[in-house]
Parts: structure tokens; sequence; C-alpha cells
């Protein structure tokens, strides 16, 4: 609920607009019926508000003397002693209301100097025991994703659970700071806003981040639910909510997985937010870290101009910035695409690049466990899978998911390190733990296509089939296993169509790819090998 209510007439609605906008200037959180609900029943709202409103501004005119709907909601908030009043017009309040002072405000354009301002403000301040602390004062946006988790509501006003609320926040908190491509608020500071019923917007404004992630819990006997969800304060947009179910038999271990799951799904959710806003800006004037989102976006296509783009997107943020980690790691990722795909002249060239690249990003952000996984696939994909680099490879990963264990893409990528050393069993455990975590992204449909990789390792084709046809996945090596499953279980015509279909949209042959896909997987090659002939064979 908002703390300051304003009751007015049609007349002086612009009158009520300024006044919103300059008590949210100062700080204050301000509901007037210009916030209505299109689902909510148009009185019942008001009342609501009306009610629970510190301070209620009821701004008299000719109009608001005769208005049934003004004189009614200034007689409660007399009752409530809420009431604070001005003259638009230089109308004086009807009675009982002329008992009580009224600022006269006729001409106000907006000036916060000006004497009968300051006296509203004073008004609303002593109601609301809240100095206003004017926005213009508020922290700048960091230049990367800002973040600011409130304190949750206990929802069972038990006072004994409030332990566990305040404990769930600074679970959550913790497992937000690892994540080094967000800026996240000390809980300190959140802290210092409960019971002042802000808005997400006027709570950004003051803390100065973009996106606000607020949170409730509800016991009811032994069972408790948690429910989250995350605010795009500057667009007044709801980016995720979620609901999580436990019970009081170990509540530690439920904050455990409510705050893993959360951070989790709290970076892809505000990577994609991120890059909706990037993209309605003139690439000319974007900086570094808008160029490495806008080449992220065009790198995720898989197509090969658009990869090429992104490329040259990401060659301008780091010239730009020549430490950028994020840029670094993606342009080394846009070279392992080329390398792996043959697109461009120089294949070695790429490879040599790309690894380059990986190198300077490992260096330049040692402790980003999203910088580590993309290092670590572009290494792997760069690195014939030699044990050189699966062992980098390896250990860059362990590092990732011992800095973040929410981040799904470093579970993805550890399963497919796991796949390429034969390890079919732990890669599903890994690509499951991805799919849980990011259950919104495309990653997910990434992982459940894997966990039928997984499965076509351990020879579970019935199986492999239906989770590799669970998701509109199919990249150059989901397809050619594709394509060994069908052989495997009879079906020919699949299997050739399958075929058809790598042939005309892959330039690189099905023999390289089986080279690189399965170095270190003798029994995998030889089995995809024997069904990449036996479907030739049965062409007409």
């Amino acid at each position: 609920m908002s703390q300051i209510f304003i009751s007015y007439a049609r007349s002086t609605e612009s009158t009520a607009k300024v006044v919103a906008e300059a008590l949210r200037g100062l700080g204050f959180n301000v509901w007037w019926d210009d916030d209505l609900q299109a689902h909510r029943n148009y009185g019942e709202l008001i009342e609501e508000h009306l009610r629970a409103a510190k301070a209620v501004i009821a701004i008299w005119s000719a109009e608001a003397a005769r208005s049934q709907w003004v004189r009614a909601e200034a007689d409660l908030a007399r009752q409530l002693g809420t009431l604070v009043q001005l003259s638009a017009d230089g109308t004086l309040p009807p009675l009982p209301f002329n008992q009580i002072h009224c600022v006269d405000l006729l001409g106000w354009n907006g000036n916060p100097s000006a004497p009968g301002w300051r006296k509203v403000v004073e008004s609303v301040s002593e109601l609301l025991h809240q100095e206003p602390v004017p926005v213009s004062l508020a922290p700048p946006l960091p230049n990367k994703p800002s973040l600011a988790v409130m304190p949750f509501s206990n929802m069972a006003n038990v006072p004994d659970q409030d332990y566990f609320v305040e404990g769930m926040m600074d679970e959550i908190i913790t497992a937000l700071t690892r994540i080094r491509a967000l800026f996240v608020i000390a809980s300190s500071a959140t802290l210092c806003m409960k019971g002042l019923g802000l808005s997400p917007q006027d709570a950004a404004r003051r803390l100065g981040v973009r996106y606000i992630l607020e949170g409730s819990v509800r016991r009811s006997s032994s069972r408790i639910r948690v429910s989250v969800k995350l605010t795009d304060a500057g667009n007044n947009v709801q980016v995720w909510a979620q609901g999580f179910d436990g019970n009081m038999e170990d509540v530690f271990a439920l904050q455990d997985q409510v705050a893993i799951s959360v951070a989790g799904v709290i970076e892809p959710s505000i990577h994609t937010a991120e890059q909706l806003r990037n993209a309605r800006s003139p690439v000319e004037n974007l900086g570094a870290y808008d160029l490495y989102l806008r080449a992220a976006s065009l790198r995720a296509t898989l197509r090969k101009p658009d990869v090429m783009q992104a490329l040259e997107l990401l060659d301008r943020a780091t010239a730009l910035d020549p430490d950028f980690a994020p840029a670094l790691a993606h342009a080394a990722g846009c070279h392992s695409q080329m390398y792996l795909n043959s697109w461009g002249n120089d294949r070695d060239l790429h490879r040599q690049q790309g690894l380059l690249l990986a190198e300077r990003a490992e260096r330049a952000a040692s402790d980003d466990a999203s910088v580590l996984t993309a290092v670590a696939n572009a290494v792997i994909d760069l690195g014939h899978a030699s044990d050189q680099y699966f062992d980098r490879a390896t250990a860059l990963i362990g590092r990732a998911t011992t800095l973040n264990p929410g981040l799904a893409q470093a579970w993805f990528v550890s399963g497919m390190l796991k796949l390429l050393d034969g390890k079919g069993a732990g890669a599903i455990e890994d690509f499951e733990r991805a799919a849980r975590l990011d259950p919104i992204s495309p990653l997910n449909g990434k992982a459940r296509v894997h966990i039928g990789v997984g499965q076509f390792v351990q020879g579970n084709f019935e199986e492999a089939l239906r989770n590799l046809l669970a998701t509109s996945n199919r990249s150059p090596r989901v397809q050619l296993l594709l394509m060994t499953t069908y052989d495997r279980l009879g079906h020919s015509e699949q299997a050739r169509e399958v075929l058809r279909s790598y042939e005309q949209e892959t330039p690189v042959s099905a023999e390289s790819l089986i080279d690189d896909m399965a170095a270190r997987q003798p029994e995998m090659r030889q089995m995809v090998r024997e069904a990449l002939a036996r479907v030739r064979q049965s062409f007409p």
C-alpha cells in the first residue's frame, strides 16, 4: 500500500498530477486514481488505499467542494487523523473541514520553494515520520544491471518466523552477489525501508537501481510457501514471479534451495530484459556493455551472418574497454562457432584468436563464474577435446560452479564435459540441474535435449529419442545423434530425413564433425559412423 492518497475533483486533475510527481520526487510513495487497476472494483480499491494511507491530501476546488466523493474521502481521513488540505483555486473547504488548516496553492506550478508547498511537505513528513529525500540526490544507476532485494513480508504475522523471513532475504542476497554481472545493494540499505510501503519504482529511485526483487513468506501448519517477484522498475514491468514450497522440518535447506533457484532464474531474466532495453538504442550510441548485450542476442541465433555481426560488435566493445571480460569471453565463443562450422576462409586463425581471447577473459575475471563458464565452453570447442584443453576446461567449470552454484549455464557446460568424457549418468544429472535452475530461457531446451544425449551415451535409445525430440534444438551435433538414434531403433526413413536436413544446412562434413564431437569417445564415434554409413547406403 502507498503512504500518501490524493483526493481531488476532475477539474483539478492537472494539479493532482503535479502534486503527486512533486511528492514522488521527494521519495514519497503516492497513490491517486490514475493508478487504478482495470481488474479491481473502483470503490473497493479506493477505500483500501484510503484507509491504508498515512497521509491523505484533499485538493479543494469549487467542484471538489460539491463532490460527494471528495467530501467522503476527506471525512474518513479526518476521522483517521491523516488529512492534509490544500486549495487549488482559492476555494475554502466546506464544513466541517474549514476547522482544519488549508494551504492556499492558487497558481502553484510545482515550484518546490513555494512557502505553501513547503507547508504541505512538512505536514506529510510529520504524518509519515519520514524526511523528504529528493530523488535527484539518489545514487545514479551503475553501468551494469543493478538490483535491490527488499525486506520480505511475513504474511503469517507470526513474530517467531521473522528469523526465517530475514534469513531468506540474506541467503538470496548472498547468492546474487556471486553473480559478478550484477550490482546488488547490501541488505543493510534495504532493511532501512522496511515498513515504509514503497512501490518498486520509489524504492528503485531511492536506491539507484533498475530492478527490485520482492518476496513474501506464508506459513500454514508445517508448510511454508515463499513467493518472489522481480520488477523492472525503470519500465514498471514485472519480469518474473515464482512460488516455492517446503516444510518446517529443515528451514535452512529450504532457504538454500530458494536462494539458489532465485539466483539461477534472475541472471537470465535480467539479461533478457537488458537486451530488450538495449535493442531500442542506436548502435552508434552504445558503450562497451551495451555492445556486448547486442552481440549476445545476435550470437544466440547460431546463424552465420548474426555470429559474424556479433564478433564485429564485440571487437568494438573490447576496443573501448580492453579488459571487459564478458565481451572477451563471448568473442572467444564467436570464434569457436566460426571454427566449428568452418565459417570463414581461415579456420585455424579463428582457433588461434579464440584461444587468445579466452585466455585474456580468464585473466580479466578469474572470480566471475559466468565468464569462466563462457571461457570453458570456448576452450573445449577450440581445443579438439585434447587432454590439455579438456583438463583446463574442467578446472574452469569446477571453479565456476563453486563460485556460483546457481548458475545454470555452468552446470550445462559441466554436463557437456562429462558427455565428452563418456560419463552419461553424471552428465544427465548436471543437465537436469541446469534445467531446474533456468526454466525460462532457451538454455532450458538445450539442457533437455542434452539429457537425451546423455541417455544416448548410456544406450537408452527410446528415452534418448523422446528427449531429443522434446524441443526445437537441432544443432549439427544433435542432428547426427538423432539420425543415429533413429537408425538404432530401425526408423530408416526418419534417419534419412535427418541426414538430408543436416547436409542441406551444414557446410561441415558429417565425418569431420564426428571426429570433433567424439574425440574422447571412440565407441560413440564408431556408433555414429556406422549409422552414417548405413543411412547413406539406404538412400534410393
